[in-house]
């Protein structure tokens, strides 16, 4: 009589565990798929001259494919302007819609 009560617990409790093994084993796939992705992207490097004169060529990846990429290659101050200008683009944005907010 006393076995068949821990046979009736044995099996509840396996049951029970076997989604956290599995939500575990799919939660430590995840990071290395990011990891893969992040590999895709690559940044060259080509000097031509003192730093704001270093040309930089990236490998631009359209959203929706993983295969095409073009790549871009731009003086360092250029790279600098680019990032400053798109900065400020997006602030704008935030900002016109803090006003319409109030």
């Amino acid at each position: 009589m006393r076995g068949i009560n821990l046979l009736g617990l044995a099996v509840p409790l396996i049951v029970s565990v076997a989604p956290v093994a599995a939500f575990a084993q799919a939660a430590e796939t995840k990071p290395n798929a990011v990891a893969k992705a992040s590999d895709v992207a690559s940044e060259e490097t080509i000097i031509a001259g003192p730093n704001e004169e270093e040309v930089i060529c990236k490998r631009d990846k359209p959203t929706g494919t993983r295969v095409a990429t073009k790549r871009v290659c731009k003086t360092a101050r250029l790279w600098n302007l680019e990032r400053i200008e798109m900065r400020r683009t997006v602030e704008r944005g935030q900002n016109e819609r803090m006003k319409e907010g109030n």
